[in-house]
């Protein structure tokens, strides 16, 4: 009964992160067909999404879906920082794409 038990943990655990891989992918996907530009810095910020709901959660004392609306708000912040700060600047300066490309990294 308990291989039984592992088994589903197991097949839930991996469908849970499958999910979250093809967000991922359709995420570059979407900001690919929209800019044309590679956006590297992606698995960057599902990481720092993932951490500040974890540090909200646990540290804090907050529910998951509190800490995970957080954790999205202040990611989402930091992403229009970066494309004010970073990508903006290089577009109006007509950057190839291998310079903005290496500015997402």
């Amino acid at each position: 009964m308990p291989d039984l038990i592992f088994l589903t943990q197991t097949i839930v655990s991996g469908i849970g992160i499958g999910c979250v891989f093809g967000l991922i992918g359709i995420g570059y996907c979407v900001i690919y067909n929209a800019s044309g530009i590679v956006n590297f810095a992606q698995g960057a910020f599902v990481m720092l999404g993932g951490m500040v709901t974890y540090v909200l959660s646990t540290r804090v004392g907050l529910s998951l879906l509190v800490s995970a609306i957080i954790a999205t708000a202040s990611v989402a912040v930091v992403g229009v920082v970066i494309e004010r700060l970073v990508v903006r600047p290089l577009w109006r300066r007509n950057a190839t794409a291998f310079v903005m490309i290496l500015a997402t990294l």
